[in-house]
């Protein structure tokens, strides 16, 4: 399931087995595999997502909330 498909709790508990089923394979590109670093990177992007979303001109009001958590988990694979 990609992220824009993310509509309900549903969707989200499908993308978290998928992250999860990501970090466990031999050929995950995570940044962040560590939980301390993925929980980190999580904070700093959460913190930072403002700009994301004005630039991409998408309005955090509007978009579905359990997309936007599957965005801050996917967000926390790379962010630095």
């Amino acid at each position: 399931m990609i992220l824009e498909e993310v509509e309900t709790r549903e969707d989200l508990v499908v993308f978290i087995k998928q992250l999860e089923l990501e970090v466990a394979s031999r050929e995950c590109n995570w940044g962040n595999t560590t939980l301390e670093d993925y929980l980190e990177a999580m904070s700093a992007w959460i913190n930072d997502m403002g700009g994301l979303y004005s630039n991409l001109k998408i309005d955090i009001k509007n978009e579905p909330m359990w997309r936007t958590f599957a965005r801050i988990l996917r967000a926390a694979t790379i962010y630095e």
